[in-house]
């Protein structure tokens, strides 16, 4: 059963004291604003700094995977990070579900396609699949989340959980055999539009 997965911080990578630091640092460092998940036996859930070890259970007594966005590089060493700080486990990866990131998909894809490793924000490849984009964005939730106002607060919790919503539907476009577009993008000098399939399918590169 797929479980999707988004992490909110309250904390920016750019702020001095955190940029500094090596990336595992970085991740003890950074603190946990909330996180969205959803699967099909357990839908829409929000979690909250105290319910890191509840979330870390349900994560791995789902059996995956775990989909995400900038997920290998962010979400889940960053959760692994919290879980074995916390004292939750000491065999992190003896307990996780396989993953699944669409961004690292894309990565992957776009370099054995195009030569060239392409990186997309979600609001790109929301756009060109999907006809909408995000409702915010990462650094504005961490502000929300330190304002200690509920409003602002409620507001990162509705961000976070349409980024899953986003993702979840990117990723059902895939399962159901259609393509991801990845745009062309000239001033980068990527001059085709790429379509990306799931990794036992073949992607296509449209002229």
């Amino acid at each position: 059963m797929t479980i999707y997965l988004d992490i909110e911080i309250l904390d920016w990578f750019q702020d001095p004291e955190i940029a500094k630091l090596p990336r595992w640092r970085q991740h003890a460092a950074l603190r946990f604003g909330l996180a969205t998940t959803y699967d099909e036996n357990n839908g829409w859930l929000t979690w909250w700094p105290d319910q890191i070890k509840d979330l870390w259970l349900r994560i791995c007594t789902t059996p995956g995977p775990i989909v995400t966005w900038n997920g290998d590089e962010f979400d889940i060493p960053y959760l692994i990070v919290q879980a074995v700080r916390e004292g939750i486990t000491t065999d992190p990866w003896q307990q996780l579900p396989p993953s699944f990131d669409l961004m690292a998909l894309i990565r992957r894809e776009s370099k054995r396609m195009d030569v060239k490793e392409r990186w997309y924000k979600l609001e790109a490849i929301a756009y060109a699949n999907l006809g909408r984009g995000k409702i915010g964005h990462g650094d504005e939730a961490a502000a929300w989340l330190r304002s200690g106002d509920p409003a602002l607060i409620a507001q990162a919790a509705d961000y976070c959980r349409d980024d899953v919503q986003l993702v979840k539907e990117l990723h059902e476009r895939l399962l159901s055999g259609l393509s991801l577009i990845c745009p062309a993008r000239p001033e980068r000098r990527e001059y085709q539009e790429l379509r990306v399939t799931l990794p036992e399918q073949e992607a296509t590169v449209e002229n």
